[in-house]
């Protein structure tokens, strides 16, 4: 076989030696790498996402177990070995691992003796504070949430009026957003997981300090810009989806385009009134009454008819009066004034447009007394704008461990030796039928044609 080789290597060109090299590396190197992965260790995700914090607590947590990992994703994500991976993360967290740097109500699991009541009240508020963290963190939006609680004194030294107040911090991942009611579900269940807390009183702002929830009253309970403008633009978006459903219906789907504007009342009034209950009169209800009569004489009658001669009358009586105080209060959103704008695409004649308008006019509550109006126009090539496919913008992340199945790697591998094999094969063979030997019969019979052929040169005169 060496002998072979040898040979085959003498007898080969440049090109063909090249090939032989070729083939023989790939022989050996693809088998040797297929063996290597197939018997290399599966990593798996076991967190992800991971801020340095939290990754340094679990690398910490893993090597104190003595279990292998490995970090990728510039160290936001630690794996470990697939057959370890359910087991281990059931074990870091029935631990007791602080993830997203936030602690639970687990802070009472072991009873401590000896905390004073200071301490188990900013206990408390720690595991409330982390409770409602982990609750927000369950948003698909949301990467970390931090909340804070500012929770009243309790007793006698609590100061009149004083409520509890509430500030939540989230992280939103990279392209996403929270819709206004989901900030309004996150101030809702802050509000009702602490005592004594109103909505109004939670703040929920973003990473860059923009404040996502509106702010409600002011404190004489005026509504705020924020809540106002929100309030303007929903009561215009309802108004002007009703009058589009009517113009849809009525005029076929996209020739009209309605465009509604309200003005908003947002000042709050109180009015307070008093009146007095009675029997109808002004003075009230009559209690007890007495009269005495007093003649001219010492004694005192009850009745001047039993003397006949005339005298003073003296009247006492009590009235007990009630009192009723009404107080009506009335917050802010009251319509001022409702305008709504219509253009269509051809022409309405005058009897389509007013039943149009009276139509539309029932539908969202149009009151000509306080000023409200509504307009038809014409414009041509009215066509609604294509919404644009919101693709998804959340960044291109290194790919977390994507890797293949071990027997699709092997059968590659040895799809790739019987290639490389195969060109080995072809190019020898092609080799060997250029530079093979004559054999004696074959240079005979050469002979004999090339004596042959000078012979017939000599008889044709040499030429």
């Amino acid at each position: 076989m060496v002998d072979f080789f040898k040979a085959l290597w003498q007898r080969s060109s440049g090109a063909g030696r090249a090939f032989l090299v070729a083939g023989a590396l790939a022989a050996v190197v693809l088998p040797a790498g297929a063996f290597w992965w197939s018997g290399r260790a599966d990593y798996q995700v076991l967190f992800a996402d991971l801020d340095a914090r939290d990754a340094a607590s679990v690398v910490a947590a893993l090597e104190k177990q003595k279990t292998p990992y490995q970090l990728t994703d510039e160290g936001k994500t630690v794996q470990v070995e697939k057959d370890l991976l359910y087991k281990t993360r059931m074990k870091l967290l029935g631990g007791g691992l602080d993830l997203k740097s936030s602690v639970g109500f687990e802070l009472f699991n072991n009873a401590e003796f000896g905390v004073t009541e200071f301490a188990q009240k900013i206990n408390y508020l720690r595991a409330l504070q982390g409770e409602l963290a982990r609750t927000i963190m369950g948003f698909d939006e949301v990467q970390n949430a931090r909340v804070h609680l500012v929770l009243p004194e309790g007793g006698m030294l609590r100061k009149r009026g004083a409520k509890a107040k509430s500030s939540v911090w989230v992280t939103l991942k990279g392209g996403k957003s929270l819709q206004q009611e989901q900030v309004s579900g996150i101030q809702r269940l802050v509000a009702a997981s602490v005592p004594e807390m109103d909505v109004t009183a939670v703040t929920v702002l973003d990473q860059r300090g923009v404040a996502l929830s509106a702010r409600a009253h002011d404190e004489e309970g005026v509504a705020g810009m924020d809540a106002g403008l929100q309030l303007k633009k929903e009561t215009e978006a309802y108004l002007a989806d009703k009058v589009s459903r009517i113009l849809d219906t009525a005029l076929g789907p996209s020739q009209a385009a309605v465009s509604v504007d309200v003005a908003l009342d947002l000042s709050s009034h109180k009015l307070t009134r008093e009146s007095v209950i009675g029997d109808g009169s002004d003075k009230g209800i009559l209690v007890r009454r007495k009269e005495q009569w007093q003649g001219d004489g010492d004694a005192t009658r009850l009745s001047p008819s039993s003397t006949g001669g005339s005298g003073n009358k003296s009247l006492d009586a009590e009235y007990q009066v009630g009192r009723e105080l009404r107080q009506t209060s009335s917050g802010g959103g009251a319509v001022k004034h409702i305008s709504v704008g219509i253009v269509t695409n051809t022409s309405l004649s005058d009897a389509t447009v007013e039943r149009l308008r009276e139509v539309i006019s029932m539908a969202v509550g149009l009151d000509s007394g306080r000023g409200d109006g509504i307009a038809f126009s014409v414009l041509d090539n009215i066509s609604p704008v294509a919404a644009q496919p919101t693709a998804e913008a959340l960044p291109a992340t290194p790919a977390r461990q994507k890797e293949s199945n071990v027997g699709e790697w092997v059968l590659w591998g040895g799809a790739a030796v019987v290639l490389a094999l195969g060109v080995v094969v072809v190019g020898v063979q092609r080799r060997r039928a250029s530079t093979r030997s004559l054999t004696e019969s074959e240079r005979e019979r050469l002979l004999r044609q090339v004596q042959r052929w000078l012979a017939a040169e000599q008889a044709g005169g040499g030429k």
